[in-house]
């Protein structure tokens, strides 16, 4: 079928703004706009049991470390401790968790800590805790370890709705094979609600056998239990064992055989689907089969004889599966990432969504003098403690699309902004989309009840604390709503409290100016300013520099290149640059800074001007010898008198301070020292430090007892790097007396180890290559034994066989010794990068926040990723699968 390309322009009027109907109050809360001057937040919407309650108020009226009596009354009743956390905030901490599944009205006695008129001595709010539910995902069974395909592990999930204690949940899950416990090991997600768990020490034998996999939820006070089968197929059995359709944003079929695969196959003709081009990925016992357009409806699979298991069997039969990919459910999303609008006659904003015939589209405004105040606590692309600094201004139905052929696929949609950056142009606009049961072409069976449309708009004198964003409040608590928050026939897939893809949101404000600053350590700050639809420097732009507390600290006019540089007494927060009507706005909090990981600023910092080095002319010596060191001084800014001593300390391996030397002679900048050693002196590693004007400057030599070869030896792989196209390996080697005549038909052998190393590549020098989730390899070894011809030479034949598991590339040492016929031997050390994959794939993190080893939540993170093959070349069309794991960390 040709392809069909849809672009549907829509429209948003300004003139449709006026009419608002009056909204409800909050079910629950004291809603009358008079309460917001003297409270300013609170505990509301649906919390975990072991939420704390608190109130905030406008005024600062208690003492911090104060507890109050009386002031806060809840019901059902909850013992705890209540204080005063600041001035402002009254807190509750409850003595034990809350009740789940309740809900709770609390009532503020105002009248005991302020005058108020008498109907405003008691503030009333409710919130409702969670409702404890859960469900269990079987993965897959795996080999512990490729070398024991005895030994099984069965790998799942389970997930609860609320923060339950590890403890607890690991009574929840058993195991059993033919009658025998199995052990469970578990891992669980910080947050509480991601419990992984494995199943260990299954055996897989010679007869085909059964685990018994038994839940109940009575640890956790949810009544589900039940029981689930996975058969083990027998150990002499290579099968196909199963053939999935896998669906959501990335759908394709998963293929999986009872045994590991081999990964270097090349599987094109093996798996066929309806003549449709395929990629392929092998990740242990699986193949996941990707297609090159989406796979839809009714899908037949095709397996044929001739893929290779690790150890080397094959799969003897053809097998044809059908497997069924599903409607996809309605969904909506932004296009890319970008925020910033340039200036035009027409501002359009592009979304993308799938079985929606409509969407609601909302708009909230932040006002452009609440900018710098938003810019506190948010990126430009933040949306905290919003209603601090904007307002709703209105929510809109908009039609997409009736065509089945449209709305069944993902089709993007243009939203005209234009009208809305024409009253206010200087201002933030949030444009927030949700849809309900009544916006999808999604089919459902019919249920006769209303749709749950979205809760009506409502702009705040103050705020409520919720544990969702700002968009999601007022939507209804659905009792079992966490059970089906991806069923879209059912409202709880519509709700944000418990899909929240169900509503999204994305800043936009219209600038035609492109701001860059650079900070030096000085506090020196420079601008440059240029025009985002040309990239070129706009002059006589008015820049204004703020700290945090939104004070002016300088202000001044971009120059001819666009430029502007700032000599400031204090840390600057933000930059605000206007010309005309346009507003830029660039935060300058040390996070934001771009990473310069990916540009080549290597080198060592120089302490006061002054830099040194150490030169030896060997770098292990004898017990005896003479050490003759050479300190060379860079004093370029001549900070240093001509005569200011220089002294050399020399350490003993265990850090005790054995001499202090002076140089012999110097000339210019050069200093020499001589060392000597006693025939006794102690083996090691000792160290030679060099004091001169307040700073030290260190090397570290070796001092080794050295037997002498009576042999030169000579092996040779004729490969740069190693790869298993290379294998058998087929090296040389050859030994000769240092005399120079031949060792001939002396005896040798030949020892490799296989070690893991940091797989590194010159021109990806900030990217991971190395998997973490692998065991590091080390010490594997194979061994081959033979004896030299008359003329001293021999052809050696070696087949490495590293592991399956390999992190990433592996250094091969080759230890090559040849035997004297008195029995001594010479040995000879070579080593040689081994890559047992053709390609790899790199991750480039960003840099961490300075100081504290870790990245912020709730914030976008670009992470690079480069596929290369094994010589480090960049390779195009690899298909990349990103998984994101949590680890949990406590004291």
């Amino acid at each position: 079928m040709k392809k069909l390309t849809c672009l549907v322009l829509l429209v948003l009027l300004i003139g449709g703004l006026t009419a608002c109907k009056k909204e409800k109050a909050r079910p629950g809360v004291s809603m009358e706009p008079d309460w917001y001057k003297y409270i300013s937040a609170h505990t509301s919407g649906t919390v975990p049991r072991r939420a704390r309650i608190r109130v905030v108020f406008v005024d600062e009226v208690g003492r911090p470390g104060e507890e109050p009596s009386g002031l806060l009354e809840i019901n059902p009743p909850v013992p705890g401790k209540l204080e005063w956390a600041t001035n402002r905030i009254l807190m509750l901490v409850p003595a034990s968790e809350l009740r789940p599944d309740t809900e709770y009205t609390a009532t503020v006695h105002l009248n005991k800590i302020m005058k108020l008129p008498k109907d405003y001595a008691r503030f009333v709010f409710s919130f409702r805790t969670i409702k404890p539910q859960m469900e269990i995902n079987i993965e897959g069974v795996y080999p512990e370890d490729y070398s024991r395909p005895e030994i099984q592990t069965l790998k799942g999930q389970l997930i609860t709705s609320d923060m339950e204690e590890p403890r607890l949940v690991e009574k929840v899950l058993q195991a059993e094979q033919e009658g025998n416990s199995l052990e469970i090991s578990w891992s669980h997600s910080g947050d509480g609600t991601n419990h992984y768990f494995s199943v260990n020490n299954i055996i897989r034998g010679e007869e085909p056998s059964t685990v018994k996999l038994k839940w109940d939820g009575q640890p956790l006070n949810i009544s589900d239990r039940g029981e689930r089968q996975v058969e083990i197929p027998p150990l002499s059995q290579f099968d196909l064992a199963s053939v999935t359709a896998v669906g959501g944003e990335n759908p394709h079929i998963l293929i999986r055989f009872t045994d590991v695969l081999d990964r270097n196959q090349n599987l094109r003709g093996l798996v066929q689907v309806d003549n449709t081009p395929l990629t392929f990925e092998i990740e242990q016992n699986m193949i996941r089969v990707y297609p090159s357009r989406p796979f839809r409806g009714t899908v037949e699979v095709k397996i044929f004889p001739g893929i290779r298991s690790l150890s080397r069997r094959s799969f003897n039969r053809e097998e044809t599966r059908t497997v069924v990919f599903g409607t996809p459910p309605p969904q909506v999303r932004f296009v890319g990432r970008g925020l910033i609008l340039p200036r035009k006659d027409r501002l359009t904003v592009p979304i993308e969504a799938i079985n929606l015939r409509s969407v609601q589209v909302t708009v909230f405004q932040i006002f452009s003098h609440n900018i710098p105040q938003f810019l506190q606590v948010n990126e430009l692309a933040g949306s905290r403690e919003m209603a601090r600094v904007g307002r709703y201004l209105w929510r809109k139905t908009i039609k997409l699309s009736d065509d089945p052929e449209v709305t069944s696929r993902w089709t993007r949609y243009d939203l005209d902004v234009t009208p809305l950056f024409q009253e206010d142009p200087g201002s933030i606009y949030r444009l927030i989309l949700s849809f309900n049961r009544g916006n999808s072409t999604y089919a459902c069976p019919e249920r006769g009840e209303p749709v749950l449309t979205e809760p009506p708009l409502r702009n705040q004198e103050g705020e409520a604390e919720y544990y969702y964003w700002d968009e999601n409040f007022g939507y209804p608590y659905l009792p079992d709503g966490w059970l089906h928050r991806n069923d879209p026939c059912h409202d709880a897939y519509y709700n944000p409290n418990h899909n929240p893809k169900a509503v999204v949101g994305r800043n936009f404000i219209c600038s035609n100016l492109g701001l860059v600053a650079k900070l030096e350590k000085a506090n020196r700050l420079h601008v440059v300013v240029t025009d985002l639809r040309t990239a070129q420097p706009l002059s006589g732009v008015r820049l204004e520099v703020f700290n945090y507390q939104q004070q002016l600290l300088a202000s001044a006019d971009s120059d001819g290149n666009g430029f502007a540089v700032f000599e400031l007494q204090q840390r600057p927060f933000l930059v605000v640059a206007r010309s005309g009507r346009d507003l830029g706005y660039l935060r300058l909090s040390g996070e934001a800074a771009l990473s310069l990981s990916s540009f080549d600023v290597g080198g060592e910092t120089v302490k006061k001007g002054i830099k040194g080095f150490i030169y030896g002319e060997r770098g292990v010596w004898r017990p005896g010898d003479n050490l003759y060191l050479t300190f060379v001084l860079f004093d370029r800014e001549k900070r240093l008198p001509d005569d200011h001593p220089v002294v050399m300390e020399f350490y003993s391996p265990q850090g005790q301070l054995d001499r202090t030397l002076k140089p012999l002679k110097s000339l210019g900048n050069f200093y020499a020292f001589k060392v000597e050693t006693d025939e006794k002196i102690q083996t090691g590693a000792w160290q030679v430090r060099v004091l001169v004007g307040g700073l030290t400057f260190s090397r570290t030599v070796r001092i080794e007892t050295v037997v002498p070869n009576r042999l030169k030896i000579d092996f040779q792989t004729g490969k740069e790097v190693i790869t298993p196209r290379d294998l058998p390996l087929q090296a040389s080697l050859s030994s000769q007396w240092l005399h120079g005549a031949p060792a001939s038909n002396l005896k040798f052998d030949v020892t490799v180890r296989l070690s893991s190393r940091p797989t590194t590549f010159a021109q990806h020098p900030n990217f991971v290559f190395d998997d973490p989730s692998r065991v590091a390899i080390s010490g594997e070894e194979s061994q081959v034994k033979g004896q030299l011809d008359q003329q001293g030479q021999a052809r050696v034949k070696l087949d490495l066989e590293p592991s399956a598991s390999a992190p990433g590339s592996l250094e091969a040492t080759f230890v090559t010794r040849v035997f004297e016929e008195s029995g001594d031997f010479s040995l000879d050390t070579f080593s040689q990068v081994f890559h047992p994959y053709d390609h790899y794939v790199g991750l480039s993190l960003p840099e961490e926040r300075k100081g504290y080893g870790y990245l912020e939540t709730d914030k976008d993170h670009t992470v690079s990723i480069v596929t290369v093959d094994y010589k480090g070349q960049p390779v195009s069309g690899r298909r990349v699968r990103l998984s994101l794991y949590k680890i949990s960390w406590r004291w």
